[in-house]
């Protein structure tokens, strides 16, 4: 009653939370995150986070000439963490665009190895899902990693900052269902190759026990 009470009649608390998802205190956005993930597990909360109204308000904050690139991916986090809900939550949400594509544009497509870092990583949220995990192979994230790995093992900033994030990501897919053949073999080369540094045959043995 109080949910239904609260997304009825009081809409505005809810749209003030999303916006509190900008705070500069890391704590605010905490809380205002798990309040808004805990809601959408309500019907009358996921419909109105995941309607019109919600889905505005997500959208607001990220088309925001304001907002900056940390702040987007607060936003990306917390869509990640309502879509791994359920196939439906995920799918409403892809609807509008809002997590795929904007990530693997900055996973996969910009010269900045923070923001790809953070990129994937958000997206490895997905990862935590089987529907996730089926989203990231038929989105091809999963096939753009692999094909991208050749190119990030041969640049040294990008083996030493971005490839064990790539790895990472592997082993959270190996947690659900066995990753595609190519992205094993990836983690194999990895502890092989005699180039490799110790540390990221660290990273890659420690994915090659999660699958």
């Amino acid at each position: 009653m109080v949910v239904d009470l609260l997304c009825s009649e009081y809409q505005d608390l809810i749209i003030a939370s999303i916006n509190q998802i900008t705070s500069e205190d890391l704590k605010v956005y905490k809380v205002a995150a798990g309040f808004l993930i805990k809601l959408v597990v309500t019907t009358s909360g996921s419909d109105f986070l995941l309607g019109a109204a919600g889905i505005q308000s997500f959208k607001t904050i990220l088309t925001s000439p304001r907002t900056t690139g940390t702040i987007k991916f607060r936003v990306y986090e917390t869509l990640c963490n309502i879509a791994n809900y359920s196939v439906e939550y995920l799918q409403r949400i892809e609807e509008h665009q809002l997590l795929i594509n904007p990530l693997t544009e900055i996973a996969f497509s910009t010269d900045d190895p923070l923001g790809q870092m953070n990129a994937l990583e958000i997206l490895s949220i997905l990862a935590e899902s089987s529907h996730g995990v089926n989203h990231l192979a038929e989105t091809e994230v999963l096939g753009r990693i692999q094909r991208q790995s050749i190119s990030w093992k041969q640049d040294p900033m990008m083996s030493t900052l971005f490839f064990p994030s790539a790895l990472k990501f592997i082993g959270k897919v190996g947690l659900l269902q066995a990753p595609p053949e190519e992205l094993i073999d990836l983690v194999i080369e990895t502890l092989l190759e005699n180039n490799t540094d110790f540390a990221l045959k660290t990273v890659g043995k420690l994915q090659q026990i999660k699958m």
